[in-house]
């Protein structure tokens, strides 16, 4: 019977590990830099859209209890939906780059050698504020800001619908 050794903490396996763990590195810092380029650029632009949102689901809701039409409530859905798109893909921007820290502590660090574990804690440094898209640099986008948008707008409604009785 033949036995072939091998051993995980060669230098061989080091040299794959450190190049898999710079190019990680790499598209991780890519990704720092569109986010402040997005928080640079977009992010008052959707924060103004997300006051929009907010006032346009109030007042199409009270259109709707006054008048009940089937365009207001597709035009309801529609801004709603506008919305929620930025909120999926921003929660899902978040998900994944927090899979990225979760999956170097998870990986087998602990069989590495010194050079690739220290590229690991570097990236892991790095990496320790959570990447998050925001709206006008303080309000995340995510499926909780969503929900936070929904509930504000019903606020303003049942508050506009108190106000005119």
């Amino acid at each position: 019977m033949l036995y072939i050794i091998i051993d995980i903490n060669s230098k061989h396996y080091d040299d794959g590990t450190a190049r898999a763990i710079l190019e990680c590195a790499r598209v991780c810092q890519v990704v720092k830099e569109y986010q402040d380029r997005f928080e640079t650029f977009v992010s008052p632009l959707l924060a103004l859209r997300v006051v929009q949102v907010t006032l346009y689901l109030c007042t199409l809701l009270y259109a709707a209890t006054l008048k009940f039409d089937m365009v207001t409530v597709e035009y309801l859905v529609a801004v709603a939906l506008d919305i929620y798109v930025y909120c999926y893909f921003g929660n899902q921007i978040i998900l994944q780059a927090d899979r990225v820290s979760t999956a170097a502590y998870q990986s087998a660090w602990t069989s590495m050698g010194l050079p690739p574990r220290r590229l690991l804690l570097n990236m892991l440094l790095a990496n320790r504020r959570p990447v998050l898209i925001r709206a006008g640099r303080f309000l995340p986008m995510n499926l909780q800001t969503f929900v936070l948008i929904i509930k504000t707008s019903f606020s303003y409604y049942t508050l506009l619908v108190n106000v005119n009785e």
